[in-house]
């Protein structure tokens, strides 16, 4: 036992040695753009997303209790895993040319986790999602009878990732290091003898998540189209329509930018998936494409957290209760410089005083 710990101790030593010294050979200026593209990402995914899920859990304000909240935690929450078990070896992995720098079994069991976390995380993404979409769709058709509660959100949210985590078991059971005459690398699919069968699911989810989603939206922005029209706005209530519209047009605005943004991000690296497990393409199975739809996949973790803050006047208000001092401090500047008294206003957790109490209610579930 102790002969094999000196041997796997060993062997970690060489192949890190060797690693360093090869990467620093041919490291060019792409190699130093792309991790430092990375380092942004990783800060911005970590710092975000555990402001996201500090702020509704804290509950500035009594007003982040709701269905569509939990599911946006859950999908912070995948992002944070992902931005902590994938990042850190993608940019490792960017000083050293692709290659793997831990060897033995160590090496080969942190290879199989951040493969399995990587698929995990994007399931679990893509399904959560799907949840806010349909959420928001029986919200907008039917507003006075609740259908996803808190509790059956929860049931939700646990099937979720229990299911996501089951489906990628098969990634640590075939994950492995491939040694190369230059190196040694990190790789599922060359081990995985019915990747193509297991992925076809995979596939299947990823497509039908969009469909779906984009079917429901649709419906639901006919709907709010067709309450808005002026005919049917006489004939409607002065206040719980309007309210209520108003709350879903809101909502709607933040969930649509959210699962635009993700498709956006995700869509070139799922297309690499496709070509080159189904249909090797050169023009998208090589080296570079690889490289920046990757990347493009990681920036949506952190897009997330802004798009929350830039759409939602609750979590503005969250963050504003959470870092008091600095926002007291933008408001000190904008006063000095009211240039901008729009800005003021979101980050002071400005409200119209002209709103009514009920629509203040309703309003307090976006």
């Amino acid at each position: 036992m102790a002969e094999h710990e000196v041997q796997v101790n060993q062997t970690f030593v060489n192949t890190t040695r060797n690693f360093t010294l090869d990467s620093n050979e041919s490291l060019e200026d792409k190699d130093y753009v792309k991790a430092g593209a990375y380092i942004l990402v990783f800060l911005t995914a970590l710092i975000g997303n555990t402001i996201v899920v500090v702020v509704v859990r804290k509950n500035f304000g009594g007003r982040l209790r709701s269905v569509s909240y939990y599911f946006i935690v859950s999908l912070a929450v995948a992002d944070l895993i992902m931005t902590v078990g994938n990042l850190p070896e993608r940019i490792t992995r960017a000083f050293t040319a692709d290659k793997w720098l831990l060897g033995g079994e160590i090496g080969i069991a942190v290879c199989k986790m951040a493969n399995f976390i990587e698929k995990m995380t994007i399931l679990v993404s893509i399904s959560s999602l799907t949840a806010i979409a349909v959420d928001r769709f029986f919200n907008a058709f039917s507003p006075h009878r609740v259908i996803i509660t808190v509790k059956r959100s929860y049931i939700i949210i646990s099937l979720i990732w229990i299911l996501s985590s089951i489906y990628c078991i098969p990634i640590l059971v075939y994950g492995n290091l491939l040694q190369k005459e230059n190196g040694t690398y990190c790789k599922t699919r060359i081990f995985f003898p019915k990747w193509t069968l297991w992925f076809l699911p995979f596939l299947i989810i990823l497509l039908g998540s969009l469909f779906i989603v984009f079917i429901l939206y649709f419906a639901i922005c006919a709907k709010l189209w067709c309450t808005k029209r002026p005919g049917r706005q006489r004939h409607a209530s002065k206040t719980q329509p309007t309210a209520r519209g108003l709350v879903n047009r809101k909502v709607l605005k933040m969930v649509t930018v959210v699962v635009v943004a993700f498709y956006i991000c995700f869509l070139p690296y799922w297309l690499g998936w496709i070509f080159c497990s189904y249909h090797f393409t050169p023009l998208i199975c090589n080296d570079t494409y690889s490289s920046v739809s990757i990347l493009f996949s990681y920036v949506n973790a952190a897009l997330n957290p802004i798009i929350y803050v830039y759409f939602s006047e609750n979590f503005r208000d969250g963050f504003t209760a959470l870092f008091p001092n600095l926002c007291r401090r933008i408001r000190k500047r904008n006063k000095v410089n009211p240039t901008r008294p729009h800005v003021t206003n979101a980050l002071a957790g400005i409200t119209l005083q002209s709103v009514t109490l009920y629509q203040q209610s309703m309003l307090s579930s976006v």
